[in-house]
């Protein structure tokens, strides 16, 4: 309880002070943060909203109260959410997305937020497993696991980080270890510590061309500041770059890419138009063929495509064949990706084909990435992020709280 009072301080004062200090350090990078508040906060604090909202805050709904909704029944759920938005529109806080408390979630909680105009939504977690069993104490190993059987994360290592459509929305992860499991649920006290995994992270994300969405409370900015600015410095370094934006940036950029088409004309033996339907953010790749227009070198082999309308060298059609049979799960994930395919019995004419995965699930998104890189076969496909850039980076934390005495009025749902 000590802690709690520490954290928060018995006015707006001292979260205010951190929001500022947080905000002020993304601007400095030119970058954006994504909070999402508790609508009874917002209500309650609503000249702070307002206050960064100017700044350029994003703000997403966290529920009503920070409650744990999977116990509530439907009946008052809705409710919930009835007085949630109408919060948030009154007080003209815009908002896409949602979050729900604790990350936990269920189908039917899912369906909930499909019944609203929600953009995207960011409850599920992906874990990195970077915690050894014989670095933690038995006490935190205990805990450890105890997060992990209420989280119900994904595992980073044999999962696709990156946006994914769900019902009629878009599905954001989020990253752990964050700044609650390892400071209030692990007991580490060193901020090297944090600092040297949420780098690892990036690292990782990076080298995959994935998504990294660290999730740090405003609450704790003065404790994992540091941390945080060493992986902005480090993204804004490197080179592609990486994409640092808003969740809501995000789910619009990843809606938008579903609309983008590539168009193939055969004109004689290995040489084919590729005409493309793109906005101009868009990434264009080609990997195994010759270019006949200007390119760049990218990741893993590409080459960036700057032209819509450009001509190729190609042994094979640039394209990956699946069966007829594939599910609609492969198909949906290929889509995603970017990367056209065409359903065809006949394996031979494609360099890349995928038939046997008529049961396929996300566990096997791994395997299907890994062998499209390594095939040596041509491909063209759009990239999963805008603007020639590697891998993508958002920063997020929750507000449910802005006093100590907030903090204890979660405890009675209010």
């Amino acid at each position: 309880m000590i802690k709690i009072f520490t954290r928060y301080g018995f006015t707006k004062k001292q979260l205010h002070e951190l929001l500022n200090r947080y905000i002020n350090l993304m601007h400095s990078y030119n970058c954006i943060p994504t909070f999402p508040i508790t609508a009874c906060i917002l209500k309650r604090y609503p000249e702070l909203a307002q206050e960064f909202n100017n700044k350029g805050v994003e703000f997403a709904v966290h529920g009503y109260v920070h409650s744990d909704y999977t116990r509530i029944s439907s009946k008052w759920l809705l409710e919930h959410f009835k007085k949630a938005i109408e919060i948030f529109n009154s007080l003209h806080i815009p908002f896409a997305g949602f979050r729900y408390p604790y990350l936990k979630w269920n189908e039917e909680l899912l369906q909930v937020i499909a019944g609203y105009d929600f953009c995207w939504d960011s409850s599920q977690a992906v874990i990195w497993d970077f915690f050894e069993k014989t670095e933690l104490s038995v006490e935190k190993w205990k805990n450890y696991e105890k997060i992990i059987a209420q989280y119900k994360p994904y595992n980073a290592r044999n999962y696709v980080i990156r946006p994914k459509f769900k019902h009629n929305f878009v599905e954001i992860l989020v990253v752990l270890p964050d700044d609650d499991m390892m400071i209030d649920r692990l007991g580490i006290v060193k901020k090297e510590i944090i600092e040297e995994i949420w780098v690892k992270i990036l690292e990782e994300t990076y080298r995959r061309g994935e998504l990294f969405t660290l999730q740090l409370h405003p609450e704790r900015i003065h404790f994992c500041g540091d941390a945080l600015e060493s992986v902005l410095k480090q993204a804004r370094n490197l080179n592609p770059p990486i994409w640092i934006a808003p969740l809501g940036e995000i789910a619009k950029w990843w809606q938008e890419k579903q609309n983008f088409k590539i168009q193939f004309n055969k004109q004689q033996q290995n040489r084919y138009q590729i005409k493309v339907t793109c906005s101009k953010k868009a990434t264009i790749l080609i990997k195994n063929s010759r270019a006949i227009t200007s390119h760049n070198n990218f990741i893993d082999g590409y080459q960036i495509i700057n032209d819509k309308v450009f001509f190729i060298e190609s042994s094979t059609k640039p394209v990956v064949g699946i069966a007829h049979s594939a599910p609609k799960t492969l198909q949906n994930f290929l889509k995603e990706e970017g990367i056209p395919f065409e359903a065809s019995d006949n394996k031979n004419e494609y360099g890349i084909y995928l038939g046997n995965y008529n049961n396929f699930t996300e566990r096997d998104e791994i395997k299907v990435i890994e062998a499209i890189n390594r095939s040596g076969s041509p491909l063209v496909r759009f990239w999963r992020w805008p603007e020639k850039a590697r891998s993508a980076l958002a920063i997020t934390g929750d507000i449910d709280a802005i006093t100590s005495i907030d903090f204890i009025k979660r405890a009675f749902g209010r």
